[in-house]
């Protein structure tokens, strides 16, 4: 009587563990799946980006730009830490007019098509993906944004911000969050 007991035990924990390994199997062949996916595209973004070459733009970002409403202010001068001077003008766009270096609205992930250095890096030196800290000034900004939130943001090349990305991304953000509302 207890050995037919403890091979009944025997017989449905073995039917237990095979149905969990079956599924742990299952797991692991979607997840390979998806990164092999994932790969590929990464592949296939880089390969997109080489063929811009360094500091590119990619078209999409560059047509979202020329499609934007601009309101076109005066002509100001800002003098770089270097010494470098440049010329540009002040303008008025919504949000997600310019390009910021990452995307708030999904994870901080550099954004698609933004421009890279010869290395094949942001041009933008701060990274939000893995900057926490960064990540957490961008949200408590977006949380509450207002007149603090602004400042100048430097952008050229098709609306692609080189300074101001942390503004940039915030705005971005309490646009989408409806918490813009001070501003």
């Amino acid at each position: 009587m207890w050995t037919e007991i403890r091979n009944r035990m025997d017989e449905r924990e073995r039917a237990e563990r095979d149905a969990r390994e079956a599924a742990d199997r299952a797991t692991l062949e979607r997840a390979s799946a998806a990164e092999a996916e994932r790969q590929a595209a990464e592949l296939a973004r880089r390969a997109e980006q080489e063929a811009r070459g360094a500091h590119a733009v990619h078209p999409a970002i560059k047509q979202k730009w020329e499609n934007a409403k601009k309101v076109v202010g005066l002509r100001d001068q800002l003098t770089l830490p270097n010494g470098k001077v440049l010329t540009g003008v002040h303008m008025l766009v919504e949000a997600d007019a310019v390009t910021a270096s990452h995307d708030g609205n999904n994870g901080f992930a550099p954004t698609d098509g933004f421009p890279v250095d010869v290395h094949g890096e942001n041009v933008n030196t701060r990274d939000y993906y893995r900057d926490k800290d960064a990540q957490s000034i961008t949200y408590s900004i977006s949380d509450d944004f207002d007149e603090r939130g602004l400042g100048v943001v430097v952008s050229r090349d098709a609306g692609i911000v080189y300074s101001g990305n942390g503004r940039t991304i915030a705005g971005q953000m309490a646009a989408r969050k409806g918490t813009d509302g001070k501003y």
